[in-house]
């Protein structure tokens, strides 16, 4: 399982609770860790515009693919990746 919002910036209660959590496919775990993809509160992949240029389905990603369940809990921890640790602009962006 991999935390979505990280250990070092959690709360002791966060750091426990299991929403604060996703069970992944190694080749989407590997991508959220790296902060190239994250989840809309609604499930939906978001990738980072740094992949643009790589067609996911190579590395067997589908960009329709959504998490199965999103409970309310999860909501605020998907949240805080998808707006502070997500990585929305490539170098020749800024």
């Amino acid at each position: 399982m991999h935390l979505t919002k990280p250990w070092r910036d959690s709360t002791n209660a966060e750091r426990t609770n299991r929403y604060n959590g996703l069970l992944l496919l190694p080749q989407y775990d590997h991508l959220f860790d790296k902060k190239l993809i994250s989840f809309e509160h609604d499930g939906k992949l978001v990738k980072s515009p740094v992949l643009e240029q790589i067609p996911l389905r190579q590395l067997g990603i589908d960009e329709t693919d959504r998490l199965r369940h999103v409970a309310d809990a999860h909501i605020p921890f998907l949240h805080y990746h998808r707006e502070l640790m997500f990585v929305r602009f490539t170098n020749t962006d800024q």
